[in-house]
């Protein structure tokens, strides 16, 4: 984990919203704690080997993984002690797991879910920044954890749209997110009601051809293709497929994907030719 953090220089993967002068403050000081001359392995290894004689952690060394522990009276003193500069530390914890946050990071972000699911259990989560929800929303959703992805993007939301006043990109984007959880755990019917409604806002903004539009209108048309729908499906897959060649071409993951999701409707309407 801090490895990965420290190669993305400890930034968020999604910046919907700006974080508090503290925060910054705070990883700038893990920054040039840590990395301010880039990642230095031989003395990161000083410090746990430091750490290890005073039997504060424990090491285990998993597929070339190298995993750390406290000692668990060492995370209860932490708790427990009210130290004047413990909410800058728990800050940098917070940002070195956001920066692990990557979908080409999923084998990492496995072992991120118990400390997500630490925050939410000890009502650490409802501190959380709109930035680390979306983020640990989108990694869990990736995971199959969806009713934890549910709430945590719900309520960056609810979150946002407060902060901004209307909605904008950066709330349209966690909608899309927050109704594909939604349809992962088979509330189609859910799924496709906050879909529209997104689509509408869309459509408001950037026009019928935009690439976020499209996603959403494929979204919409998975959605009816699973309630058995499928004419509306297919006349909303056929406008995406058209769009995608037309703005990607023919070999591009997307334009693929497009046909792929329009053989899927044919083939629930028994059209196999």
């Amino acid at each position: 984990m801090m490895v990965v953090a420290a190669q993305k220089e400890f930034k968020d993967p999604y910046r919907h919203r700006k974080r508090p002068k503290k925060h910054r403050k705070a990883v700038g000081d893990m920054r040039r704690l840590i990395n301010e001359a880039g990642w230095n392995e031989l003395k990161m290894q000083d410090a746990i080997q430091t750490l290890r004689s005073f039997s504060l952690v424990s090491t285990t060394t998993i597929a070339d993984s190298l995993f750390l522990r406290l000692h668990p009276l060492v995370q209860a003193w932490l708790r427990d002690m009210d130290l004047p500069n413990a909410p800058d530390y728990r800050t940098m914890a917070h940002q070195i797991l956001a920066s692990c946050h990557r979908r080409d990071h999923l084998q990492l972000c496995r072992y991120l879910t118990p400390h997500i699911n630490a925050f939410q259990s000890d009502n650490e989560g409802q501190r959380l920044h709109d930035n680390d929800q979306v983020a640990a929303g989108k990694v869990l959703r990736e995971l199959g954890q969806y009713r934890l992805a549910e709430e945590l993007l719900s309520r960056a939301l609810t979150s946002l749209r407060h902060y901004y006043k209307k909605d904008t990109w950066k709330t349209l984007f966690v909608a899309m997110d927050l109704a594909a959880t939604i349809f992962d755990q088979g509330r189609w019917a859910e799924a496709e009601q906050m879909d529209l409604e997104t689509l509408e806002k869309q459509i408001k903004i950037y026009g019928v051809k935009h690439p976020m539009v499209l996603q959403t209108v494929g979204n919409l048309a998975a959605a009816y293709a699973l309630q058995s729908r499928y004419k509306e499906a297919e006349k909303m897959q056929l406008f995406v497929l058209k769009q995608r060649k037309r703005m990607r071409g023919l070999e591009h993951r997307k334009t693929i994907l497009a046909m792929s999701s329009l053989a899927v409707t044919y083939s629930y309407q028994r059209r196999f030719s």
